[in-house]
């Protein structure tokens, strides 16, 4: 096909696309950067982990691209354990119509790649800069951005209607003939050597041997230190938790700014600990943000890695050292295990926040309030016992800060007990509160109430445990008219480490009308004594005592029920949240 351009239009008959003229400027403007001045479109390190692309123009495939001013562009976090080489690039895109500045992000390695530039019908890419990333790195060195601006197979110079300079065969020209340089001088080193010996006595030859091996050896000392950095390992045996000491083979000679070093402590860290590497002096370890360590926050047998700055060696970024600072307006208990690992455990309700930085996840596991027992209204029957607290459990929560816990109360006698929550979650509901001598329904059940035997003394019923039903009431002879047993959550009540909450209350005993004591039933049990129900009263038959129910064990326990007899019943146990970050 033949094409033409550019003609006036008449009545429209001539019509051109921007493709048109893209491919009309690309037949003479070659690909690339302009060369003038120097630094056009150069990348250089602005600190941390970003960048800065100066001002500049270039073309590619006959598109214009001019960035008026300098632009920052920011570079994603070093893995902890590899390398990566991330490509900057000029990205022609025609599906949206532009060309812009772009980051490759390469695939961590321990030997790792830049990534192969796109050059298909719809994008085509310039690279303008390598930027190799070391594991562990908190900001980027000048000295690790390779310019590719001159590499005529990733960029290159923009150029007329003659081709492209291989700068590449240049480039390789000039290494030739340094080389040859470089042999020739070496063999007249060699050549003035020999004529100094010579010249030179023995004695001098000596003296200058001497002061040859002093300084070599000197030279070998300082290539050491530095060919065994950063240095990874365990402290001394004779560290404590104010100094950890670390002896390097051969030892250091000097501290220098940003010297690396991982070390794993032999004890856990007091307030503000030092590190003494190769006897040159304690010096302070500072997290992040140039604040001493608290107690506690390195861990034994835990890596920690740091960089030296000025005086002080300074905690690298994902190494943990600074523990999450964890407020809450509630009665609770908080236990940091480590920097980034811990747990709350909430009392009462109140507001939790996180005042430095927030966890990534958290779990949360809630336990209503424990339903309160009852006394019977029906003649020789004991009360029910309360429910314990239904319990949810909730995994990989995304937090924020400040977040609402409220803490379900026990239920009064008869009464729900209280659900619990966190923030926008599902409550877990309170365990019900006992009626008549009916065990109530809940986290764990009730047991109901028993009734009087004409000959023989009863037993209350047996409450549920661990998300169980209640169990048939205890007795000798007989049981109809005696209190039905409550249904528990039918799911276990234990929280993250095991620990069994929300037990039953017990139903209360029946009596008789001859001689003997009635006993109140199994209260559901639990690996906790606070926030277990309260026990309902004990009844009587004439001066015969009818025991009443005992409350139900843990937080969120349900209430006892009363004995025959008796109008005072248990109230259930107030409930808990515990949240947990870092598992």
């Amino acid at each position: 096909m033949q094409k033409s351009s550019f003609f006036n239009s008449i009545n429209g008959d001539r019509k051109y696309n921007a493709s048109d003229y893209a491919a009309y400027f690309g037949s003479f403007i070659g690909n690339g950067v302009y060369p003038n001045p120097g630094n056009n479109l150069a990348v250089t390190a602005s600190g941390g982990m970003n960048i800065s692309v100066a001002a500049g123009k270039a073309w590619i495939n006959g598109y214009y691209y001019e960035n008026t001013g300098t632009f920052n562009m920011s570079i994603d976090v070093a893995d902890g354990v590899l390398k990566r080489i991330d490509r900057i690039v000029l990205r022609l895109d025609h599906l949206n119509r532009q060309i812009a500045l772009s980051v490759l992000k390469g695939t961590p390695a321990s030997t790792p790649t830049a990534r192969t530039l796109t050059r298909n019908a719809d994008i085509y890419e310039l690279a303008i800069a390598d930027i190799l990333i070391n594991n562990g790195d908190t900001a980027i060195l000048q000295a690790n951005i390779t310019d590719q601006r001159l590499n005529s197979d990733l960029c290159g110079i923009v150029h007329g209607t003659v081709e492209q300079v291989n700068t590449s065969e240049i480039f390789n020209q000039y290494q030739a003939a340094l080389d040859s340089f470089k042999k020739e001088k070496n063999e007249d080193f060699i050549t003035w050597v020999e004529n100094l010996k010579d010249i030179l006595d023995e004695n001098t030859a000596g003296n200058l041997l001497n002061l040859i091996n002093d300084n070599t050896s000197n030279l070998d000392t300082h290539l050491s230190d530095y060919v065994r950095q950063p240095y990874s390992g365990k402290v001394d045996s004779d560290s404590t938790s104010t100094e950890y000491k670390v002896t390097l083979t051969p030892p250091l000679t000097a501290y220098e700014d940003g010297l690396p070093i991982t070390i794993i402590p032999n004890v856990d860290c007091s307030a503000s600990p030092k590190l003494n590497v190769s006897g040159l002096g304690a010096t302070p370890l500072l997290d992040a943000d140039g604040v001493a360590l608290t107690e506690g926050a390195m861990k034994a047998n835990k890596p920690y890695s740091f960089v030296r700055v000025g005086s002080n060696f300074f905690i690298r970024s994902g190494s943990g050292g600074k523990p999450l600072q964890v407020n809450y307006t509630g009665s609770c208990k908080i236990v940091a295990e480590t920097a980034t690992k811990g747990y709350i455990e909430c009392y009462s309700s109140g507001t939790l926040s996180f005042s430095d930085r927030l966890p990534q996840t958290v779990d949360v596991f809630l336990v209503g309030g424990g339903g309160g027992g009852s006394s019977s209204g029906n003649s020789y029957v004991g009360g029910g016992g309360g429910a314990g607290g239904y319990t949810k459990t909730f995994y990989k929560v995304k937090p924020s800060t400040p977040v609402t816990i409220t803490v379900g109360a026990g239920g009064t006698a008869g009464s729900t007990g209280g659900s619990s929550t966190y923030t926008w979650l599902t409550s877990a509901s309170g365990g019900g509160g006992a009626t008549s001598s009916n065990g109530a329904n809940g986290g764990s059940a009730g047991g109901g109430g028993m009734i009087l035997s004409s000959s023989t003394w009863s037993a209350g019923g047996v409450a549920g445990s661990n998300g169980g039903n209640g169990t048939p009431a205890y007795y000798i002879k007989g049981s109809s008219g005696a209190g039905s047993n409550g249904t528990g959550q039918g799911t276990p009540t234990t929280d993250f480490w095991g620990r069994i909450h929300a037990g039953g209350g017990a139903g209360g005993a029946g009596g008789n009308t001859s001689t003997g004591v009635g006993t109140s039933g199994d209260p559901g049990t639990s690996s906790f004594t606070a926030g277990s129900g309260s026990a309902g009263q004990t009844g009587s038959v004439g001066v015969m005592g009818c025991g009443g129910g005992n409350g139900g064990g843990g937080y969120g326990g349900g209430g006892g029920g009363g004995g025959y007899g008796s109008s005072t019943r248990g109230t259930g146990g107030s409930g808990i949240v515990i949240i947990r970050w870092g598992y």
